[in-house]
């Protein structure tokens, strides 16, 4: 199972679990894997935060809740947010993310391109203060002109 992709002690717990039920013998397998090295939860944390900020340009509140259903603890998640995403980073995901959209956007404009560029960040997992700044340094306007739907 590790061989394929890192696990994290709960999603290994959870899959050996379908083969052996007594957690009494699962637990021990887990400790020695992890003592090895065969679980890095550090790393898996930190391949998530680069991965999400770099290619999926994800917000740091979408990467937060993906690894928190990993099982990982929250307090490893935080530190490590603050370490490899800072808020001054975010904001350049979050406007890399609003040019890139606004190319495939068309003929849309007005609100309704403001609401779907604010929905589309907010999917994504950027807090309120990044959406609206990336959306202002982009020129886009909540109360332009032009359809008012």
């Amino acid at each position: 199972m590790l061989a394929r992709r890192s696990l994290t002690k709960k999603e290994l717990r959870d899959r050996l679990k379908k083969f052996e039920p007594n957690t009494e013998l699962v637990l021990p397998l887990i400790d020695d894997l992890e003592s090895k090295g065969f679980i890095d939860e550090a790393g898996i944390i930190e391949d998530k935060i680069i991965l999400g900020k770099e290619s999926k340009l994800y917000g740091s509140m979408r990467i937060k809740l993906e690894l928190r259903k990993r099982g990982l603890q929250p307090e490893k998640i935080a530190d490590s947010i603050n370490q490899f995403f800072p808020p001054d980073e975010e904001y350049d995901v979050a406007f890399k993310f609003v040019r890139r959209k606004l190319n495939s956007m068309g003929g849309v404009s007005g609100i309704k391109r403001y609401r779907r560029l604010a929905g589309a960040l907010q999917r994504r997992g950027f807090p309120g203060e990044i959406i609206a700044r990336a959306l202002e340094q982009s020129g886009i306007s909540r109360y332009s002109e032009g359809d008012a739907d």
